[in-house]
């Protein structure tokens, strides 16, 4: 059943917990935040500050167990820097890095290969946020030359295998994808802007090796889970520490026959 919001276990996104829900939660004594990076953020902040209140409610200590879960275990700082997460939690209490991870077999070894497209960006304006104006960096970057030789360098260098392409916004994403096609190679772009049910429906043709490419700016990257993508293609430049590790985590999951991760940056 859905919308139970005094369950022994509720299990429910941050957006959907926005509200009224909120004034309905019990006592929680454990809260476990996913892609906890986000916890400092204020739609994060109200769940715990809710928390609080139901538990001073019904007389216990406001003080709960919170438990974060993260690859990405930081916040930007808006001057291209990191910050950690010391206002939410108290310490880390386990890691298990990329490094650690490749030497025990949990990941697969990256394979970078740096291409020099010859576009410049350091005129591109940068946001308060400390990452490139995606406005301006899709201006600079999403053009015809420079998408063609995305393919030729995914046929050059990825033998084929499923890629993930990381772009700038929905029109790169769809003109990198168009560019694909017309070299002969299945791909599609996804997004918010196609019609509803669709971006599943060719998110299931990929993983099910129907799609050879698929590429998007924003709904591969933080929790999508493909283990059998062994091509990055990261043509999307980026100042953010966290995106960059989220771009990388998405190819670095094992998969039978799987070796390595082909990073085509």
């Amino acid at each position: 059943p859905r919308h139970q919001i005094r369950a022994p276990i509720v299990v429910a996104s941050v957006q959907s917990l926005q509200g009224r829900r909120l004034n309905d939660l019990g006592p929680v004594n454990l809260v476990i935040t996913d892609e906890c990076h986000h916890a400092t953020a204020s739609s994060y902040q109200n769940v715990y500050a809710a928390v609080r209140k139901a538990r001073k409610k019904a007389g216990k200590p406001e003080r709960f167990v919170s438990l974060g879960l993260t690859a990405t275990p930081f916040r930007s700082d808006g001057r291209g820097g990191t910050l950690g997460l010391g206002e939410v939690y108290d310490a880390v209490v386990y890691s298990h890095g990329i490094v650690e991870a490749i030497a025990a077999g949990d990941l697969v070894p990256p394979r970078g290969i740096r291409v020099e497209t010859h576009v410049d960006i350091s005129a591109c304006k940068v946001t308060a946020g400390g990452d490139y104006d995606e406005a301006d960096l899709a201006r600079l970057t999403d053009t015809p030359a420079r998408n063609r030789l995305v393919v030729e360098k995914y046929q050059e260098h990825g033998q084929g295998l499923p890629a993930l392409a990381f772009c700038v916004d929905v029109a790169h994403s769809e003109h990198v994808a168009e560019a694909f096609r017309e070299a002969g190679i299945r791909a599609q772009a996804i997004h918010s802007k196609l019609p509803p049910g669709e971006s599943t429906r060719l998110i299931s043709a990929y993983l099910a090796g129907k799609i050879q490419i698929l590429s998007s700016c924003e709904m591969i990257l933080e929790g999508f889970d493909a283990p059998m993508a062994a091509v990055l293609l990261r043509i999307r430049a980026t100042m953010s520490l966290v995106l960059a590790r989220q771009m990388l985590g998405r190819g670095l999951r094992t998969h039978p026959g799987k070796t390595e991760c082909i990073v085509i940056d």
